[in-house]
This record gives C-alpha cells, structure tokens and sequence, in this order.
C-alpha cells in the first residue's frame, strides 16, 4: 500500500501549456484555410491580414489595421490592396458562404437563431455612398446612416453562440424592403442549417408578409407578438391582448438573467393555447399551421408578453419553457451589436465607397465568427491559461457570463507583439496547443 502511495506522489503531473500568439495565429490561418476554398490565394491572404489587422487594432479603418500587420513594404500600398479586394462586389457574400456551413453545422435541431436589425449611425459622414435616414434605436432620432441586419446561432443551453451572417443595407443602394432583406438572410442562413432549427424574432417580427414565407418554408419561430395583433382562437377572432385576459397562465417557468453584474432568478407564468392566423390560413402549406401557438407569459413585476410560436411540441409546460428559453436567447444578438459597436468601434468605419464598406462590415462579422465559433472550444482557456491575466474575481459567473469582451482583450493583448508574418502556417504543425484541454 505504501509503495503505491510513494508512486503516485512522485508521478509527474502533466503541465497545461499557455495559448501563445503563434497559437491564436495557426488557428487563424486554419480558419481561413476552411472557409475560403472559393476565394484565390490571394483573397485568402487579404482576409487573414484584416482578421488580424481589426483583432489587434480593433478599429475599422483601412490605414489602423494596415498599422497593425507591421509589413516591411509601404502602408500605402497595403491599404491598396486591401481596397483592391474590398471593391469586388460580391466578396462579403462569397465569405459568409464559406463561414455559414462551418459554423452552422456546429448547430442541431432545437437550437436557434436569434434575428434583429439594428443601425449604424454616421451624422458626420456626408460623403459615403448609400446614406440613407435611419432611426436611431438608442435616442429614437432619425439620422443618415444604415440599416444592419444580424443572425446569430445559439446552442440550447445558450453556452456558445456564433455569427452566422452580418450585413448592412440601404435603400439608396437598391434594397427592396426590410421584409425582403430579412427574407432572404433567412433563406441563405437556413439552407446550412438543421430543418428543426428554431428562428427567434422581435416585435419587429410581428408582420404577415414575414409570417406567410416562414409557415410556407415549414419554419419554427418564436416570433414576439404586438398587443394588436389579432389571432383565431376556438372560432372566434380577437387582439392578442383581449384573449390573452381570458386565459389562465398555469405554467411556471423559471430563468436566471444577469442584473447588474449579479444573477437573479425569475419565475414566469405562463400559458400555450393553439391559435391561427385569420390572414395566412389559405396560404400554401397552412395544413400545419395548426402548430401555430399562442404563448402569455407574466413577469414577476406584473408585465405580460405574448408570443407566436411554431414548434413541434405538443406539451403545453413544454412550449412555455421553450419559449422562455427561445426568447432569452434572443438578448445574445443584442449583445453581439454592442460588442461590435463599443469593443470594434464599428460606428467609425471609415471607407466612402458603398462596396467597400458592405465587405468590411462582412469582413468584421467574419472576424467575430472567428473568435466566437473557431475558438469557442478556447474561451475558458484564454481566460485562465493564457500569459496575460484578465480575471479580475475569479468567480464561475464572471467566466459562464458574456465574457467576449475578455476573450476579444485577450487576443488583442496576445497579437499586440506579434505581425502577420512572424509565425507561418508551416512552422507551426498543429493548429492546438499542446496541453490537457484541445
């Protein structure tokens, strides 16, 4: 018994070796490698040096992430080569087809994707092309600017989440329709994904000629109802908010949410009752609208939200809990638009012409899918093995919370000595770090 007690003190434990930049860099260039088997060599090469460039530097203009790559040629010309690439129409869209199978593939059924538009404001960018009045959706003023539309996937258990698709329109520059932007993001982001995949939708969602396409496509959705919206229910048809106070809400679903800095647990009430959309009933594929479900839920505080929801389920208790869930998600995307806009400075973007600042913006969303979705598996690594300290606690919810603003620090603090060049793909074997985590 001794002599196995003395072998195991004197057996060597295996050492956790730190994520280094030559790490983050080999993984860079694997993911590159991955999704640009339809761009050239060159292509290839642009994307990894803006990855870098905006990682580094993390601001989005051309001459701050040409600073970044530290080349022995002149920055003049890096800039114009990037702006070479940035010209070509149809780049961002051929970026985004590499990156959705990727990440999208990493999703399965009941998981889902969060969809919402916000804005990019430029009141003091009167020479770009495609300004165009937008509302602001922090003050409510109308400005010049743009519209930008974001689907973002979340797992179930809402521990990862990845960029699926990021892009900006404009009505200046020949776009339709809000309902055909977010119509066609859907259809192109749901071609890589799982049948069952849930689509999860804001009030802003609340539209029939978004309904029809989605029941029509055999879509489900958890869809955030306004209190007008009139829905069938046992032949009669009222608005949502005059059934809803005839309903009992006999569920209860219980949720954790982050309120300043702290978890708080709060409980809803809830009930599911099936309904259906008097004006979508004779749209094609409306045999299995009967899924459709109307779902009340009542805060803690006395608020009560409703929400349409099409899902396979038939448990009542389990459709209210899906929906909590669903639509908790739902805060995620709300969350990337601030890290891009506060941690990226994406406000200041800095390019004139139309093309070029419709790539960019694809470009910095394909960055995102890069530290989201390629190192997903890193996350809790760079924040407790990496050289550079960031935990400022150490508590597990300050490491399960949004912590892609320490990842993003720690990356840019990794890349901050390091040039594009300094660690080729060859030298470096393996894309993962050796130690116990992969």
């Amino acid at each position: 018994m001794y002599i196995g007690v003395a072998k195991n003190l004197t057996k060597k434990k295996p050492i956790m070796s730190k994520i280094q930049p030559e790490h983050l860099q080999s993984k860079l260039n694997h993911f590159v490698r991955n999704i640009g088997k339809s761009l050239s060599k060159p292509e290839r090469r642009c994307i990894s040096e803006l990855i870098f460039g905006l990682c580094k530097n993390r601001q989005p203009i051309l001459r701050q992430i040409a600073l970044g790559l530290r080349e022995s040629i002149s920055l003049k010309k890096t800039v114009e080569r990037f702006r070479r690439h940035l010209s070509k129409p149809d780049w961002g869209q051929r970026l985004w087809e590499g990156v959705q199978p990727r990440l999208g593939g990493k999703l399965s059924a009941g998981d889902y994707v969060a969809v919402d538009l916000s804005d990019l404001q430029k009141p003091g960018a009167a020479s770009l092309e495609g300004l165009a009045p937008v509302r602001d959706g922090d003050t409510g003023d109308i400005g010049p600017g743009f519209w930008w539309l974001n689907l973002l996937g979340v797992t179930s258990d809402g521990s990862s989440r990845w960029p699926l698709m990021s892009r900006i329109y404009s009505f200046d520059q020949q776009a339709r329709s809000e309902n055909s932007e977010l119509l066609s993001a859907i259809g192109r982001v749901g071609a890589h994904l799982p049948a069952r995949i849930c689509w999860v939708l804001d009030r802003g969602g609340d539209r029939r000629r978004l309904f029809e396409p989605l029941i029509t496509d055999d879509r489900r959705f958890i869809i955030r109802l306004q209190r007008s919206r009139r829905l069938c229910y046992q032949g009669d048809t009222s608005a949502v908010e005059q059934l809803a106070g005839q309903l009992e809400r006999p569920w209860s679903c219980s949720t954790w949410v982050a309120s300043q800095n702290e978890r708080v647990k709060r409980t809803y009430q809830g009930g599911a009752y099936r309904v259906a959309l008097p004006e979508v009933s004779a749209c094609p594929g409306s045999g299995s609208a009967a899924r459709l479900w109307l779902v009340t839920l009542e805060a803690p505080h006395g608020g009560c939200s409703y929400f349409l929801v099409r899902t396979d389920l038939e448990d009542p208790a389990a459709i209210v809990a899906h929906t909590v869930r669903g639509y908790g998600h739902r805060w995620s995307v709300e969350e990337y638009h601030r890290h891009l806009k506060e941690q990226f400075n994406l406000e200041a973007i800095q390019v004139q012409k139309w093309t070029h600042l419709k790539n960019l913006v694809a470009v910095l969303g394909v960055a995102m899918g890069w530290l989201y979705g390629a190192l997903d598996h890193w996350h809790l690594r760079l924040l407790t093995q990496s050289p550079v300290p960031i935990l400022q606690k150490g508590t597990v919810w300050e490491v399960l919370g949004f912590c892609l603003y320490k990842i993003a620090e720690v990356v840019r603090l990794l890349f901050a000595g390091a040039t594009i060049r300094m660690y080729h793909p060859d030298r470096v074997a393996r894309p993962e770090p050796p130690g116990l985590f992969p």
